[in-house]
């Protein structure tokens, strides 16, 4: 996608723009409100359905990178899962931890937030700072991990 290729994608009418979005995450890894879909030359909102766009089969939509910060570079962050798995995705240095770790909710629904923390040498990180807050603005390794909750329950 970032490098003028061409995606096919299969979906149905009744999925939203938000719907179609998500796949381009699961195969490209750019993060949902990093993209942005255009049918001729009018911005697709992400909670219309493609049938209210009339989109005919086959349709070629325009795919533009929204970089936030006026233009920050982009890179390419690789999340080892706790299932081992890799998964990697394309962020800049202003993505929060929270942003990175609902996309990763978006491609493994085992993963939430309330029971899994993301962890750079070993440190938990907190969700409302930004990569760049922990010095990551360059091809980086970061982990979820599970966190086990404790209860004082009677």
């Amino acid at each position: 996608m970032l490098n003028g290729k061409r995606l096919a994608i299969e979906v149905k009418p009744e999925e939203t723009v938000e719907d179609l979005k998500a796949i381009i995450h699961e195969k490209e890894g750019i993060l949902i409100e990093q993209q942005r879909l255009y049918h001729d030359k009018k911005l697709l909102s992400n909670e219309q359905t493609l049938a209210s766009y009339s989109l005919a089969s086959e349709t070629v939509l325009d795919f533009k990178l929204f970089l936030r910060g006026g233009g920050t570079a982009m890179f390419f962050l690789s999340v080892i899962m706790p299932s081992t798995k890799v998964i990697q995705t394309v962020v800049d240095g202003g993505t929060t931890i929270g942003d990175v770790m609902k996309a990763l909710q978006n491609i493994d629904r085992s993963v939430r937030t309330s029971n899994h923390r993301m962890m750079k040498a070993g440190t938990a990180m907190d969700n409302n700072k930004t990569l760049e807050d922990y010095g990551i603005m360059s091809e980086s390794v970061l982990r979820v991990e599970r966190v086990e909750s404790t209860c004082s329950c009677l």
